[in-house]
């Protein structure tokens, strides 16, 4: 039965947005732009010709809307995450969009990036995370955008959201908070520099540009988050205790983040500053402790110390009909050598999958996955080859994979030193 099954068409050609869907989306941006208070700025886009290459950061569905509007009235092209195909393929192709599988290198999402700039006349947008941000600082982008646009040979412009994680952070989407947004649209590279800059070079100017923080932008904006949860579930990505060092011993409630092993104790205000009640403060920037977490996990890999393994239940995602199918529990081990998974499926057979730091610059995780339209599943790993989709759930361990993304990274890193 499932050897007849037919994966999603990655070659397939994407098409314009449906005319019917264009003023639905265009109204739909309208309205919730307006309802979240969210101010589009345009930077250096008096001669900006279109079409054009749109790299933007990403942490919330109104990054998508901000884009329609920043854009109209042209049509926008979307390179979106497989995942997001299952159960509206329809929906998906009809906007504009089409499938890439996170972290891998697939000539496939270049020709159909090529396709929509030169043959339909469309700009692309790329959200070059991969995915949402975790801490509301940037994360690494691919480092071949550069070349990307050299070769398609259009200008290139950021589009750089503020308040979209604050309101709606990767960590705790289910309550979201109320503040005001703000969006700047930038050209960064012109029809002229196009033609005369290096892919080396215009890579740089990308990267220079794509710096954010979101708590940095609130701080000195003044704005204020009065939801009485802004610290829940934060421990998912603040997992490991700067006062007794232990990892995934944080936990939190409402307004509070605090260590289950030692007991300190830190409250966040209103402008999501973190202050320790009953012992010395040791980050009272939310992106601080998170980048001293990516530290220690380095201290870990350069000591050649680090080593995570568990049970996980593994789905593959079949199709965007079927979506995703449950092959059963193996064992997950992440290691100095890669990414191990080896076990025997529900069926009897044996899987073994073996994927070596070089192989996987960064990865995907989601702290409250759901497949669509139903229920929660967990937390989870999305893995992928050029061919296939497998999310994984740990089963025995929860505020893990915070830490396994900073691992990869890092082993990507040294693996790419050597």
């Amino acid at each position: 039965m499932y050897s007849k099954i037919t994966p999603i068409d990655m070659k397939r050609k994407p098409r314009k947005a449906i005319w019917f869907l264009r003023p639905i989306i265009y109204l739909g941006s309208i309205f919730d732009t307006i309802r979240n208070r969210c101010k589009i700025e345009k930077i250096n886009c008096k001669n900006l010709k279109w079409p054009y290459l749109i790299v933007a950061n990403h942490a919330s569905f109104l990054d998508f809307e901000v884009n329609e509007l920043a854009t109209f009235p042209h049509n926008t092209s979307y390179i979106c995450s497989i995942e997001e195909f299952v159960g509206r393929e329809w929906l998906m192709r009809g906007i504009g969009a089409f499938p890439k599988r996170k972290y891998t290198k697939d000539l496939r999402v270049v020709k159909n990036t090529l396709h929509c700039i030169k043959n339909l006349r469309n700009s692309v947008t790329i959200y070059s995370e991969a995915r949402y941000t975790i801490c509301g600082i940037n994360e690494r982008i691919d480092h071949a955008m550069g070349k990307l646009a050299k070769i398609a040979g259009v200008p290139v412009v950021t589009l750089m959201c503020h308040g979209n994680f604050l309101s709606c952070p990767h960590w705790d989407q289910k309550h979201p908070r109320k503040l005001r947004h703000y969006a700047e649209f930038k050209c960064i590279v012109d029809m002229d520099e196009i033609k005369t800059l290096t892919a080396e070079e215009i890579q740089s100017r990308i990267e220079k540009e794509f710096v954010y923080d979101d708590f940095k932008w609130q701080y000195d904006n003044k704005i204020k988050i009065k939801s009485k949860l802004r610290a829940n579930n934060i421990h998912n990505a603040l997992y490991k205790c700067p006062h007794c060092l232990k990892d995934y011993s944080m936990n939190s409630s409402l307004t509070e983040l605090f260590c289950t092993n030692c007991g300190i104790n830190y409250h966040m205000d209103e402008y999501s500053r973190l202050h320790a009640t009953n012992g010395e403060t040791k980050f009272e920037h939310v992106p601080d402790w998170y980048r001293w977490e990516r530290d220690e996990v380095r201290k870990e890999i350069e000591e050649g110390t680090y080593h995570f393994d568990d049970i996980v239940r593994i789905e593959h995602l079949d199709n965007a009909k079927l979506g995703f199918r449950t092959l059963g529990h193996i064992k997950f081990t992440h290691d100095m050598d890669g990414i191990h998974l080896h076990g025997k499926l529900d069926d009897g057979t044996n899987f073994d999958f073996d994927n070596a730091p070089i192989n996987t610059p960064s990865i995907h995780v989601e702290y409250n996955f759901k497949k669509k339209g139903t229920k929660i599943r967990g937390q989870a790993i999305d893995i992928n080859t050029e061919n296939d989709t497998w999310f994984i759930y740990p089963q025995t361990n929860d505020r893990v994979l915070t830490k396994i993304h900073l691992a990869v990274e890092c082993l990507f890193d040294k693996a790419s030193e050597e």
